[in-house]
């Protein structure tokens, strides 16, 4: 099996968007050979099938902000470098994404994306944590937001993904004097637990706790180990950008 695939760099989230078409019960296969050295996460381009410009699926369901201004960029790109404003479908949201992009220099683009609403924000006691925390709940994926500073406990990260019943977890070292987090995801899916040095739903996570904590919309930049990913949030919509840039296209095969 040949598999294309495109190498991108959302905010040091380094991505592998797989162009091929790849059958179901080989993903898992393909995630495991690309998620070598720095790559953090895959996802699959597809066929759209509800009406978007073209459709993403992660390997765990969930939506991911981040890999979908990567999919921007990369249709950008496709367009000679001419702004792209799309609708697409995108694995853990219950409807089209608008995401933008636009070329600011060589193989780097600026890009954005709306992010699913969160279906409740709740203070949840887990064991390990001296205190109940908040707890982000989007579709596909929770987001844990402990006090930063605190070293994130993963060998209870599957535990409290199974005890909040979330498809995938994040957790959240956020020091908010400096608006700053460091992510750790767990995707059961996939097998996956990265130290993330970007992360979208994340940056989304923080953005919905301050605009719920001060009652009013909120313009934050989240300072993270791979940058600053801008995030515009109110109950009403929130919205991530950040720049991507298109490192390289890889083609290889696979038994």
């Amino acid at each position: 099996m040949k598999i294309s695939c495109t190498i991108a760099d959302p905010t040091g989230n380094i991505t592998a968007l797989v162009t091929s078409p790849v059958a179901h019960d080989r993903r898992a296969a393909v995630v495991r050979a690309l998620m070598t050295g720095n790559v953090e996460q895959v996802g699959f381009v597809c066929r759209p099938q509800c009406g978007g410009e073209a459709r993403l699926e992660m390997m765990g369901g969930e939506f991911c902000g981040n890999a979908s201004m990567s999919l921007a960029a990369l249709l950008c790109a496709g367009q000679a470098g001419a702004p792209v404003d799309v609708l697409l479908e995108v694995s853990g949201a219950d409807r089209l994404v608008r995401c933008t992009a636009e070329q600011i220099r060589d193989d780097v683009y600026r890009g954005s994306a709306d992010m699913p609403l969160p279906q409740r924000i709740e203070r949840h006691e887990l064991p390990g944590l001296e205190a109940a925390e908040p707890v982000v709940f989007f579709p596909g994926i929770a987001h844990v937001l402990v006090p930063g500073g605190q070293t994130v406990p993963e060998e209870r990260m599957a535990d409290w993904c199974a005890r909040l019943g979330a498809e995938a977890l994040g957790v959240l070292p956020f020091a908010e004097d400096i608006c700053r987090i460091d992510p750790v995801v767990w995707v059961p899916a996939a097998g996956s637990l990265v130290h993330e040095h970007g992360c979208g739903s994340g940056s989304a996570a923080v953005g919905a706790y301050l605009a719920q904590r001060t009652g009013g919309p909120v313009e934050v930049s989240v300072s993270q180990p791979g940058g600053n990913i801008c995030v515009s949030a109110s109950s009403e919509r929130i919205v991530i950008s950040g720049d991507v840039r298109l490192c390289r296209h890889v083609q290889s095969e696979m038994e």
